[in-house]
């Protein structure tokens, strides 16, 4: 007999379990949902039926079968849940059925998400924030460092725009592969991770989609990229407004 298995324990497809004295096969490991029933277990109506219709345990099932827990209802898309939840509470009146709305079931999981997604907002928006401000000044001060190689371009009569290229050119060649080493690392660590960090957040989670990914890439790149604009103006049109001499002067 086969069983699916959701989250919990370290049992994976192929392990053996035994449960009611009968032995099953987990057919695969499901992803979390966020219910209560993520650390359960689900077996086929028929093996469910011979547990619950058997004489060995008839002390808690009474020789029954077809018994239902729980069943989930798929609603139409848009539906009011609150029309649905109030429509089959009616029905149900005066019997033992509970109806629980999913929004009641995932409570506490959507309050730990909102938590989860504030605290992640502000981390990124202060590692946004830190990392600007690091590209800032390292094109600043590394610029600031060869500003004796601008001047001798300049005192050889290179047009300063052709001195803004170059040095342009050689801080997008660096942003690119720092950019690329970035996307290197993440790739190397995060993918091999997924299952630690799973476990570590003890809630529903999954990489993020290709697409996701995409868009999220090409807007960091672009916050770089603009900042990199900002560092490289304000440094370069401030100094190459300078004297070549000056330019050339030991800086103490």
């Amino acid at each position: 007999m086969k069983l699916w298995q959701v989250r919990g324990g370290n049992l994976v497809k192929g392990d053996k379990i035994t449960i009611f004295d009968r032995e099953f096969t987990i057919a695969d490991v499901l992803e979390e949902t966020g219910m209560g029933y993520d650390n359960s277990i689900f077996i086929t109506r028929e093996a469910a039926d011979e547990i619950t219709g058997s004489d060995q345990y008839k002390f808690m099932f009474g020789q029954k079968t077809g018994l239902v827990s729980m069943v989930l209802i798929k609603t139409v898309h848009g539906a009011d849940i609150t029309d649905v939840y109030n429509n089959i509470s009616s029905v149900l009146e005066g019997s033992e059925t509970k109806v629980y709305p999913i929004e009641q079931l995932s409570s506490d999981l959507r309050s730990h998400i909102r938590l989860m997604t504030n605290m992640v907002g502000i981390v990124s928006a202060c590692a946004v924030i830190i990392a600007a401000v690091a590209l800032f000044a390292m094109v600043t001060l590394t610029f600031h460092q060869r500003r004796r190689i601008a001047g001798s371009m300049l005192s050889a009569g290179c047009p300063r725009g052709k001195v803004l290229k170059y040095f342009s050119a050689e801080y997008l060649a660096l942003f690119a592969a720092g950019a690329a080493a970035g996307m290197a690392l993440i790739c190397i660590f995060l993918i091999p991770l997924h299952s630690e960090v799973k476990n570590a957040l003890e809630m529903p989670y999954k990489l993020i989609s290709l697409n996701d990914a995409v868009r999220l890439v090409i807007r960091t790149l672009a916050i770089d990229l603009a900042m990199l604009a900002l560092a490289v103006s304000f440094t370069f049109f401030g100094i190459l407004k300078t004297e070549p001499a000056m330019l050339m002067e030991e800086q103490v």
